[in-house]
């Protein structure tokens, strides 16, 4: 996802991790999260703006779209698409599956069918249950297995992050790894791993803060 704009509310109890403990995986404490990843991936904090999101960022991992960059050459999009068309059989993605599976663990810069951005934004626009599909697959795949590993030692997170740079520098579409290089660090520095408020940070020359 670009460097794009308030601030969503935290969603319902539903949402709450897989361990079932308080903290992180709190739903305040995930919104709080999804502004601090909004505001490396789009430049700002308004992550809900971002279900609509779809683009070929030109990475190597065909198209990506919605709250946290999900990628048609990655197999994310695909389970959320397979996810949504499983609750809402007849929606306006699930004619773009076979396709979609075509283009999975490809670099294809065609996209994963002709019309597929727009019925992307359409869903995006339209329908409570493909938002809800993107949550919970974020979830599934990303957030929850995250705050399990992250209750641990800034050791291991910081080790993390230097990896993590190391990696991006390899990639010319990641050439800017301030999100991972400077913006996260600070919050290891401080010792403040449950992301206490007031939070204050920068990313790409830009100030936020949260609190």
């Amino acid at each position: 996802m670009l460097c794009t704009a308030a601030i969503a509310s935290p969603w319902p109890s539903a949402d709450a991790s897989a361990s079932g403990a308080a903290g992180l995986d709190a739903p305040a404490k995930k919104d709080l999260t999804m502004r601090l990843v909004s505001s490396v991936e789009n430049s700002s904090l308004d992550w809900e703006a971002q279900y609509r999101y779809i683009e070929d960022i030109g990475d190597g991992r065909g198209c990506t779209g919605g709250i946290i960059g999900f990628c048609s050459g990655t197999s994310d999009m695909l389970a959320l698409v397979e996810l949504y068309t499983k609750r809402v059989p007849h929606n306006v993605l699930a004619g773009c599956l076979p396709a979609l599976r075509a283009v999975n663990s490809t670099a294809s810069r065609k996209g994963p069918a002709p019309g597929f951005s727009a019925a992307w934004h359409k869903a995006a626009r339209t329908s409570a249950a493909f938002r809800e599909a993107q949550r919970d697959e974020r979830d599934r795949g990303y957030f929850d297995p995250a705050v399990a590993r992250a209750k641990s030692e800034t050791t291991y997170l910081d080790a993390f992050l230097d990896a993590r740079v190391r990696a991006m520098n390899q990639e010319k579409a990641h050439s800017d790894v301030t999100r991972v290089g400077t913006a996260q660090p600070v919050f290891l520095r401080e010792g403040d791993l449950d992301l206490g408020t007031p939070l204050k940070w920068k990313v790409c020359g830009d100030s936020y803060t949260i609190g």
